[in-house]
């Protein structure tokens, strides 16, 4: 636990086996870690993971595969609110084939071009924020997802499907600090499957 650490940049850690909860944020204020290293990646870790935050730091970049049971994943806002193009994760490529029990991935406030498209293989996932991005479009989702709020990114196109376990759904633009305006020029989508959709 490095939560609320205004002074550490970067760091090592060779993670135990019996990893089970994982925080290296700020949620009061802005961290300055910009570089977190993984020697022995997350491979060891066979416990259930509750709780895995890597947020409110200056990342740019996350390249580690995330333990396969891992549960709540929060890579929310590592770019400054000062200058919107500086720092925050650029891509999340990683592969998630392996972490079907995930049921949250909050990945807004950063500068994302892009996501990886094995996040089809995340069946449990329910909640996926998006917001305040760069994203130009997203890859097909999981049906299980509830939430997904894709606010302020730049998208121009969708998937020919989204998810028909959505409750929630937002791909409004916003004129605010570092907000980013969808334009989709059209609308094919059909969404008589989602049958819970309310918002």
């Amino acid at each position: 636990d490095l939560r609320d650490n205004t002074s550490l940049k970067q760091f090592s850690l060779n993670v135990p086996s019996g990893l089970t909860t994982f925080h290296v944020y700020g949620p009061q204020y802005k961290c300055i870690l910009n570089s977190i290293i993984i020697p022995n990646t997350f491979s060891s870790c066979t416990n259930n993971i509750n709780e895995f935050f890597v947020s409110n730091n200056l990342l740019t970049g996350w390249t580690y595969d995330l333990p396969v049971k891992v549960k709540n994943v929060f890579f929310q806002s590592n770019r400054d609110g000062n200058n919107c193009y500086q720092f925050g994760l650029s891509s999340f490529t990683i592969n998630l084939s392996a972490n079907t029990v995930m049921q949250t991935l909050n990945l807004s406030n950063n500068n994302l071009t892009g996501i990886t498209d094995t996040i089809i293989y995340c069946t449990g996932l329910t909640t996926l924020e998006l917001s305040y991005n760069r994203l130009p479009t997203i890859p097909t989702l999981p049906n299980s997802v509830q939430t997904l709020n894709l606010k302020a990114n730049n998208l121009t196109s969708l998937p020919a499907t989204l998810p028909t376990g959505m409750t929630s759904f937002d791909a409004s633009s916003s004129g605010g600090a570092c907000g980013g305006s969808n334009i989709l020029p059209s609308w094919s989508i059909t969404l008589t499957s989602c049958t819970n959709l309310n918002s």
